[in-house]
């Protein structure tokens, strides 16, 4: 059965083989030369939401022209491979040209017609009668929509849970806090078990005396912790949720999840118009060891530095995973370019996606 909506998307992996069924839609005309034909296309699922359909199992450079003519507005099913990400630079108008770094089927199988477009026929309206007096100039109509490039999320989640690697990347890793509060506690929570055997005389040998001391520090240590890891996990999720700008703030923190030894991660942000002088738009100097990229008229994609995210001291044991260092940068770029830009020039969508 094919998939109608994008949530029904959420528990496919990618790579594996899909139907997904909406309406077929030319993509983007703004990617076209003038006079031509659009270059891409997408389908809109049932709940709004675009996913782009990608190259056929046979290498393609662009969509069929017959196909993106014969198919436009018509409800379709599309067969091939899923991908959560950018899967292929193209295809677009030049070589090496992005469309998108949505969802996608690629490797395409089959676009099937599932109904037709259907063309409405025009109004007729009835021939104004000629007046003497002088009328007001009618005011043109506003200009359409630009199409939407990133996708959207259809509605912020009400409760945003996360894992054990995305909690401890959402607290900081090896902040001040969730290390040095622990071992305060611990030290104040063995020097009260040592004063409490020496207040009421029981002292037992030394190795008992110890080892109690010992195990009141422990217990204290991994309490004070876990207490000190969920309230900054909390903290950062309240802000997360209160983001002033589209978001998908579930599959972030699906990615913040991920075990990996290196992540970077790339932030596109769509701009609500194109923007004309570009180099004046973003302050250089904020972005640090960051790279800057126009992957679209009004989209900007800023790419972080490769971090380190295995935090493992000792070699002979399990590695420790966390992507504090990820989400501390993204703190840092939506301070210092993102808010700016929505005050500057508006924001329409913003997404974000960890890289190995």
């Amino acid at each position: 059965m094919a998939i109608a909506r994008f949530e029904l998307l959420h528990g496919v992996a990618d790579g594996q083989e899909v139907e997904i069924a909406g309406r077929y839609e030319r993509w983007s005309p703004d990617l076209a030369p003038p006079g031509q034909v659009p270059v891409s296309a997408r389908v809109v699922l049932d709940d709004g939401i675009g996913v782009l359909i990608g190259r056929y199992r046979e290498p393609e450079s662009r969509r069929p022209d017959d196909e993106l003519v014969r198919l436009a507005g018509a409800r379709v099913r599309v067969a091939g491979r899923f991908s959560s990400g950018r899967a292929f630079p193209g295809p677009g108008p030049m070589p090496g040209l992005w469309t998108g770094g949505g969802p996608q089927i690629v490797e395409v199988e089959r676009v099937e017609l599932i109904e037709p477009a259907i063309a409405s026929a025009p109004v007729a309206r009835p021939e104004p009668t000629p007046v003497a007096q002088h009328e007001p100039m009618a005011m043109p109509a506003p200009p359409p929509p630009l199409p939407a490039i990133l996708p959207l999320p259809v509605r912020p989640p009400a409760r945003l849970t996360v894992g054990t690697v995305a909690r401890r990347s959402l607290a900081g890793g090896r902040s001040r806090l969730v290390v040095a509060a622990p071992i305060a506690a611990a030290i104040a929570a063995g020097g009260g078990v040592a004063l409490i055997l020496r207040a009421r005389h029981l002292a037992l040998s030394t190795e008992y005396d110890i080892a109690l001391v010992l195990a009141g520090g422990v217990l204290a240590f991994f309490a004070t912790q876990m207490v000190a890891v969920s309230l900054l996990a909390a903290r950062e999720l309240r802000w997360l949720a209160a983001l002033p700008w589209p978001f998908d703030a579930e599959s972030y923190l699906a990615q913040l999840g991920a075990e990996r030894s290196y992540s970077t991660l790339r932030v596109d942000v769509e701009l609500a118009a194109p923007v004309a002088d570009r180099a004046a738009l973003v302050d250089a100097r904020r972005l640090g060891r960051a790279s800057l990229g126009w992957p679209h008229a009004h989209v900007v994609s800023i790419q972080s530095p490769r971090v380190m995210t295995d935090v493992t001291i000792n070699r002979g044991i399990r590695p420790r995973y966390d992507n504090a260092a990820v989400h501390r940068w993204f703190r840092r770029c939506e301070l210092a370019v993102i808010r700016p830009l929505a005050a500057t020039c508006g924001i329409r969508a913003v997404a974000a996606y960890i890289e190995p």
